[in-house]
């Protein structure tokens, strides 16, 4: 049976790796044959905060190792309540490109289309504003590396950034909505969110 969260729909089981692969080609496929960013007009969220929800305290009672990619972030993520620093963690920092010389900041170049890390290995990934177009490679590569109970940090999203999430089996904890662009076509809507991985339902259970 589907629980409503807000104006959300946990399915309450997590997507088997077919499902998972099928979402992440959708979503590829969407963002290079639709070149209009408003089609995603069609589809918007409200702001949502899960209960009780303590970021910090959430991400720094994970296991696993945590990452930011895409970075590193001048203005932090203090809109979703974190500061990289206040964690319990060094946060290692990664770009595809190498950082500019004035960033005295040691940076690992990795590329989010293909995470190097291993199954379970991530406590949380933070990331802000990655081309909308590496997300579904991003989401795909975070439900294999973070651990169960893991987390998913996101700043200046798309619509399509949080249905493709939810389609992976996250879970929405936070959702703002932090921008909006008018144009003849549409609203272009961006967000801030935190989604939690599942854990994985064994298949063998009903």
């Amino acid at each position: 049976m589907d629980m409503e969260i807000g104006s959300y729909t946990e399915k309450g089981r997590k997507p088997i790796l077919v499902k998972r692969l099928v979402t992440t080609l959708k979503y590829v496929l969407a963002e290079r044959l639709i070149q209009d960013p408003y089609y995603r007009k069609k589809k918007t969220y409200p702001d949502y905060l899960s209960q009780d929800f303590d970021a910090r305290d959430a991400i720094n009672n994970t296991n696993g190792k945590i990452v930011e990619l895409g970075g590193p972030t001048p203005d932090d993520y203090t809109s979703l309540g974190l500061k990289l620093s206040d964690l319990d963690r060094e946060v290692t920092i990664t770009n595809i490109i190498s950082p500019t010389p004035d960033t005295n900041m040691e940076v690992s170049r990795v590329d989010v289309r293909f995470m190097p890390y291993k199954k379970g290995s991530l406590g949380a990934i933070f990331s802000t504003g990655l081309p909308s177009s590496e997300y579904p490679f991003m989401l795909h590569g975070a439900s294999r590396c973070l651990e169960d109970g893991g987390f998913l940090v996101m700043q200046h999203i798309l619509p399509s950034t949080i249905g493709n999430a939810m389609e992976m089996g996250f879970k929405p904890k936070v959702v703002k909505k932090v921008g909006a662009w008018t144009s003849k076509t549409g609203v272009l809507e961006t967000y801030n969110a935190i989604f939690q991985k599942s854990e994985i339902p064994h298949p063998n259970k009903s």
